[in-house]
């Protein structure tokens, strides 16, 4: 037997390799819960910017003067989220600091929703309504996207990162 003989591979370990090489880690569904959550961000954007007085309508708030400085507030952070927005996108494009944007994003938005439910919700909460249910169960679908993206970063799949791609095509 020749030394030629020893370095061949049999055609079962040619097959075992290939199918090391062609399997896929990647988080197919990337694409989706992305722009799930942005499209999400710019219903946010739209209702806190644009109709905050009905926020704090529903919501039950102060109503008077001190109703100005919560549709400031709500507008503000109508802001905020849109800014956030355009930086995670601009972040995933160009694959900068995504860890970095993702994870605060997650955080960022966990943080406000603990912190809300005391101030908006918790009186709702004693005559709970579907619409109150459908609130709180958007938001914590939000949070949970954005931690489950934050968990698979490193499993992006390859290619072109375009944002407003077919989620379902083959790469």
């Amino acid at each position: 037997m020749s030394s030629q003989d020893d370095l061949e591979l049999s055609e079962q370990e040619m097959q075992a390799l290939q199918e090391l090489f062609d399997s896929d880690d990647s988080d197919r569904w990337f694409l989706l819960k992305f722009q799930l959550v942005l499209l999400v961000a710019a219903y946010y954007v739209v209702a806190l910017g644009a109709y905050p007085e009905l926020i704090v309508a529903w919501l039950e708030l102060e109503q008077g003067p001190q109703a100005t400085d919560w549709e400031l507030i709500f507008r503000l952070r109508g802001l905020f989220i849109g800014i956030a927005t355009l930086v995670a996108i601009q972040s995933y494009r160009h694959d900068l600091q995504m860890r970095l944007i993702f994870g605060g994003a997650a955080a960022v938005a966990l943080m406000n929703f603990v912190m809300d439910v005391p101030v908006f919700y918790l009186e709702k909460l004693a005559e709970p309504s579907a619409l109150l249910f459908a609130v709180l169960l958007g938001r914590i679908s939000v949070v949970t996207l954005l931690f489950l993206l934050y968990a698979s970063l490193d499993r992006i799949p390859p290619g072109p990162r375009r944002v407003l791609a077919n989620p379902f095509a083959k790469p």
